[in-house]
């Protein structure tokens, strides 16, 4: 392999990206991802991820893509702080022998050492400070990938809500009255009524799925005791029935926890305040049981509501809706 395959084919792929031609640089990027070095990888890992993000339907292999990529930057940062340490190491070790060679010039071998080691502070500060820039580029490429990621959320819930059925609905009663004017004889109009009445028939059934998986939430033993502990006087919950319910509800809305923790970056407080919304307990309830105000428990729901769902006009009530419909 020619020692400067990696450098011609990341420059070549660089000004066909420029060019807007993806489909030309494609291979280039991939020879990088598979058999570049690292930090060819990391290019390549990265391009693939920013050109798969713009892809309908296809944030998975977005997702896959800026794994990978995350995971060659941290391989990257330690190896520079690997290098780092070792070369002020040896130049350290190097002071040492200088010292023990040179005895008759002690004073000149302890301003080299001085030197040397001020040297090896300076190299190291510029390292971590270069590494220190890289993982903020990191973070801010992650922090776009995460609104990707968000948007399929938001995408996911409502899907789920009754809204999202009216629209099903119009568009079926929309299709049956063309057909009713046209006639049977037109098989394309028929074949979108037949599919968009399978999917609100889909949509009807995975809405009483939902119903039947919360009436057993509701039901379950971990609630009631949740509900019992509003009636004690000393309102204590363990850190065992917090996690009982968090695996209850996981059970009746699969990834429940991953989704709001995970994807959505919530904290702990915030997070038990999402399970009891889940298990639809109201405000004063929850600042009861949490030992808040009810007015930091309306704070935080409201703040969730703009910076997660990110809208210009948001209530603590919006909130509680994308709890319940997630």
């Amino acid at each position: 392999m020619p020692p400067d395959k990696n450098q011609r084919y990341s420059l070549i792929s660089k000004i066909k990206i420029a060019l807007k031609d993806y489909d030309s640089a494609m291979p280039y990027l991939n020879w990088l991802a598979d058999s570049g070095n690292i930090h060819s990888k990391c290019y390549a890992n990265a391009e693939l991820a920013n050109y798969y993000s713009k892809q309908d339907d296809d944030y998975k292999t977005s997702v896959k893509y800026l794994n990978k990529y995350i995971e060659l930057l941290d391989s990257t940062n330690k190896l520079i702080q690997t290098d780092a340490l070792a070369k002020a190491q040896g130049n350290y070790n190097y002071s040492l022998r200088e010292k023990d060679n040179h005895k008759l010039q002690q004073e000149n071998s302890r301003k080299t050492m001085i030197i040397v080691i001020l040297s090896s502070i300076l190299f190291s500060i510029a390292i971590i400070a270069l590494s220190i820039i890289r993982e903020l580029k990191g973070k801010r490429t992650i922090l776009s990938y995460r609104n990707i990621i968000l948007r399929s959320l938001f995408k996911s819930t409502y899907i789920t809500s009754i809204e999202y059925r009216d629209n099903l609905q119009k568009n079926v009663d929309k299709l049956s009255e063309e057909l009713s004017i046209v006639g049977n004889h037109k098989s394309e109009l028929a074949l979108k009524l037949a599919k968009s009445k399978l999917q609100l028939k889909e949509m009807d059934v995975s809405i009483e799925e939902r119903a039947e998986n919360h009436f057993k939430l509701m039901n379950s033993d971990i609630v009631t005791k949740f509900k019992n502990c509003l009636n004690k006087d000393k309102k204590h919950i363990s850190p065992e029935m917090w996690d009982e319910l968090s695996k209850a509800v996981d059970i009746s809305y699969p990834e429940f926890t991953h989704k709001l923790i995970d994807i959505c970056g919530i904290n702990r407080n915030e997070f038990r305040i999402s399970l009891l919304i889940k298990i639809e307990f109201l405000p004063s309830e929850i600042a009861t049981l949490l030992c808040k105000s009810r007015v930091a428990i309306s704070s935080t729901r409201k703040r969730l509501s703009e910076s997660i769902l990110i809208k210009d006009a948001s209530s603590p009530k919006d909130w509680d809706e994308f709890i319940r419909l997630l």
